[in-house]
């Protein structure tokens, strides 16, 4: 069974977000918006509406944007705009991978530093493209 072309370009731009995400702890911008505009065009190209596109960017980058602003240096501006990524490419199954995302990386955060006090954990920077990836992928494979 083939997959289809935005999972197979989503796979793409999350291991190059994944892999600058470890090695600089920036994600490019030619990989989020520079993604976020083939993913869009590829899925308005398979019949995805427009507005349907419009309302899975807002749900998935507006609280990510929100919460950067709430506590700068927690979400970088990176961060927020990798959330459109698997939002264009898999649509609400993106919102489904965001969560399971968000929850990896704090229970990866947690048990990697089980004797750290609260704070510390809090404290700590943890690259979150990897564990988007992780969440796109498992998504992927629930919805086709």
């Amino acid at each position: 069974m083939a997959l289809p072309t935005s999972v197979c370009l989503l796979v793409a731009l999350l291991a190059w977000a994944a892999a600058s995400d470890l090695r600089t702890r920036t994600i490019p911008n030619a990989c989020t918006v520079g993604g976020a505009m083939a993913l869009g065009a590829v899925s308005l190209a398979g019949g995805a509406g427009p507005l349907a596109l419009a309302g899975a960017l807002a749900m998935a980058c507006v609280p990510m944007a929100v919460a950067s602003l709430l506590r700068p240096g927690a979400l970088g501006g990176g961060d927020v705009k990798l959330a459109a990524l698997p939002a264009l490419a898999l649509g609400p199954a993106g919102l489904a991978a965001l969560l399971l995302a968000f929850l990896t990386a704090v229970a990866w955060t947690v048990a990697g530093n089980p004797r750290r006090p609260l704070t510390a954990i809090r404290s700590a920077v943890v690259p979150l493209a990897p564990f988007v990836a992780f969440g796109s992928a498992v998504a992927a494979a629930l919805v086709g």
